[in-house]
């Protein structure tokens, strides 16, 4: 299976390799930016799928308590998800969360 593999990305790194006589390119080094463009548009995504999530769940706080949470240590308490607090500014008198 290994093998399969080694085999299989040689024979798609020669065609990149010799197909820009003119200008010399690096693919290692495009593939390698193209994974990390993709790894940041998944945390990007990832990021605001969260956001919303804390959000709705700050409206589930104060429809179950009356009140908004104290802080974001309450509403995880409250919810049991992980909230990286340093990303959010939050105003427990408004119920108001922002990214930073």
């Amino acid at each position: 299976m290994k093998k399969v593999v080694l085999i299989s990305t040689v024979l798609l790194l020669v065609p990149l390799l010799t197909a820009c006589k003119d200008e010399p390119r690096n693919p290692a080094g495009e593939y390698g930016g193209a994974l990390m463009d993709s790894y940041e548009k998944a945390r990007d995504a990832a990021g605001n799928a969260d956001f919303e999530l804390i959000k709705r769940a700050v409206q589930q706080f104060r429809g179950a308590n009356g009140e908004y949470p104290e802080s974001l240590e309450d509403l995880e308490r409250f919810t049991g998800i992980e909230i990286d607090a340093d990303r959010y500014e939050y105003d427990p008198r408004t119920g108001t969360i922002t990214l930073r």
